[in-house]
């Protein structure tokens, strides 16, 4: 009634959900016909003329003792302020990452004409000197195009440009993107992904990205010597991807935090691969934009193991791919038979 407006209104019990409101009513529906748990975000309008507020649906099937759906019980949570708060977060993350990248700019294009000696000759130590200052200058952009990056996901303001995207096609251009990086650093990079692999409804320089950024850690967290490895299962209405790597691992307290937006592991042996700390969260935000899901195996051996499963088709609402991301999660282990 506090939600509704509804006050000591005798007259509205009893009545049909969508007498009160059709989101709640849709909700109930679904709910119904899924036997799920959904989540939903609805907005109601406020006890103010033109007031809106924002509530979290969760709902879900009740059944009796022999397993048959009895009703429906949701809980709606107002979220409002939340809501409020990431929106100003997001627009202070994205005024502070714009006003940074002009001085950053001018800095690292000084530095480069003096490189290139066009200021006068430089010595072999001021040369050493000015290379650090560019390397950190980058490692600094890369920190603010993170940023803007992740608050421009996070206000859902990246729109998908779905097309039939070939994994094992963008697989082998990963890969040969960062082939220079593994050689570098004495890791052998196999990528296993067959390139015949059922394609996925999404937006192909977004799953690059995702590829991109596990591949980029696995190489980073792995020393000389070892390998990273691509893979992938067709599921039928989905494709699993693996990235695995037989690096430093990840402390199974920690696997289920990586994931925490500017969350970094703390430990000594990873303090050189310091990073935004927000690569992880924004691979997690784009996979769940396409319906899926993400996580680290939980297996035994060195290394770490990231997988993420993407439907083919996603589902819609209307016109527009729903939000709803309930594609199920595959049970990981050794009985996960791989195409290779």
């Amino acid at each position: 009634r506090r939600i509704f407006h509804l006050g000591d209104f005798p007259e509205v019990e009893g009545l049909h959900a969508d007498a009160v409101d059709p989101q709640l009513h849709d909700l109930l529906r679904e709910t119904t016909e899924r036997g799920e748990h959904l989540v939903r975000e609805i907005v109601l309008p406020g006890p103010r003329e033109g007031e809106e507020r924002v509530y979290q649906a969760l709902s879900s099937t009740m059944l009796d003792t022999d397993g048959r759906p009895r009703g429906v019980v949701a809980v709606l949570r107002d979220v409002t302020g939340q809501k409020e708060l990431e929106r100003m977060k997001s627009n202070f993350l994205s005024v502070v990452s714009h006003e940074l990248k002009t001085p950053l700019h001018s800095i690292k294009g000084f530095v480069d004409i003096i490189l290139l000696g066009k200021a006068g000759p430089i010595t072999e130590v001021q040369r050493d000197f000015l290379e650090t200052v560019r390397q950190q200058t980058g490692a600094l952009q890369n920190l603010i195009n993170d940023l803007l990056e992740f608050s421009r996901l996070e206000a859902g303001q990246v729109r998908l440009r779905l097309e039939p995207v070939p994994l094992g096609e963008v697989a082998a251009a990963v890969v040969e993107k960062l082939e220079p990086l593994a050689r570098q650093g004495e890791v052998a990079l196999h990528n296993r992904i067959p390139s015949d692999l059922d394609p996925v409804e999404g937006d192909r320089m977004r799953l690059e990205q995702v590829l991109t950024n596990l591949v980029d850690n696995a190489i980073k967290f792995t020393p000389s010597g070892g390998q990273v490895t691509l893979e992938a299962q067709d599921l039928g209405e989905a494709v699993q991807v693996w990235v695995h790597d037989t690096g430093i691992g990840i402390p199974p307290a920690e696997r289920e935090r990586v994931f925490d937006r500017f969350y970094q592991v703390d430990s000594g042996s990873t303090r050189p691969y310091r990073g935004t700390g927000l690569g992880l969260s924004i691979c997690k935000h784009i996979v769940e934009r396409h319906q899926g899901h993400i996580w680290i195996e939980d297996r035994e051996g060195p290394g770490t193991t990231f997988t993420f499963v993407l439907p083919k088709e996603l589902k819609r609402e209307g016109e527009e791919p729903s939000l709803d991301f309930t594609t199920p999660r595959p049970r990981s282990g050794k009985g996960a038979g791989r195409a290779r």
